[in-house]
């Protein structure tokens, strides 16, 4: 928003709890794979917004599922994925990664959805003090 001069459009993406997750899912998701990010419901991102002044606000969820091989799949085409895959066989770093990250991404995936965020930036006059 600091950026985003008034009456400009902001347009983001985030996580949000489709349902409540286990305890197990909440710990490795917030606490292994984003450490830091603290959010909950749609409400919760919609709030965050519109505190930091986005007014007209609309939004968009679905279902988090680009970590599944299906979702994958669909966001990146077949060329994408093979892509994708050469290129983290080219390091073992990345294989490594890779290997740490998809079984705990599969533990949060069934709870994630993703929100769309969008909304105007308010004039300087009406911004929120946060």
């Amino acid at each position: 928003m600091r950026v985003c001069r008034p009456g400009g459009r902001v347009l983001a993406t985030e996580f949000f709890w489709r349902r409540p997750p286990t305890a197990e899912a909440r710990r490795i998701f917030l606490g292994e794979v984003c450490p830091g990010l603290h959010f909950d419901s749609v409400e919760d991102w919609v709030a965050i917004y519109r505190d930091a002044g986005l007014a007209d606000v609309r939004t968009t969820t679905g279902p988090f599922d680009m970590m599944t091989p299906r979702g994958f799949l669909h966001d990146e085409g077949v060329r994408g994925c093979v892509r994708f895959m050469g290129r983290a066989l080219t390091r073992s770093t990345y294989l490594r990664r890779l290997a740490w990250l998809m079984p705990r991404m599969a533990r949060a995936v069934p709870y994630l959805g993703y929100i769309v965020v969008c909304g105007r930036a308010r004039s300087a006059g009406r911004q929120a003090r946060s």
